[in-house]
């Protein structure tokens, strides 16, 4: 085992890559879809909603008996009679 005695250890600085542009690339045979698009969106599963009746207490505001209205000969007619029957 070599002991390095007061001396710093070899540091090898890492060259900095060049990145070569994508119009540089050669064609791939597959064609490029943009990331954004699906072909078939994925159908979103939720869980089934189930709606339960709704329990409410049972209103208990006393029964007032209606007043009847004010009796009115009723004629079967509610607009003036017309001139003629209509005796078909």
């Amino acid at each position: 085992m070599i002991l390095f005695k007061n001396k710093r250890f070899p540091v090898t600085t890492p060259k900095p890559t060049t990145r070569v542009p994508a119009t540089y690339l050669p064609p791939t045979n597959k064609p490029q879809t943009p990331a954004t698009t699906r072909a078939t969106p994925k159908p979103t599963t939720r869980a089934p909603v189930t709606t339960r009746a709704t329990t409410r207490a049972p209103v208990t505001t006393p029964r007032v008996p209606q007043t009847p209205a004010p009796t009115e000969k009723f004629d079967g007619y509610k607009y003036p009679k017309p001139a003629v029957p209509f005796n078909f």
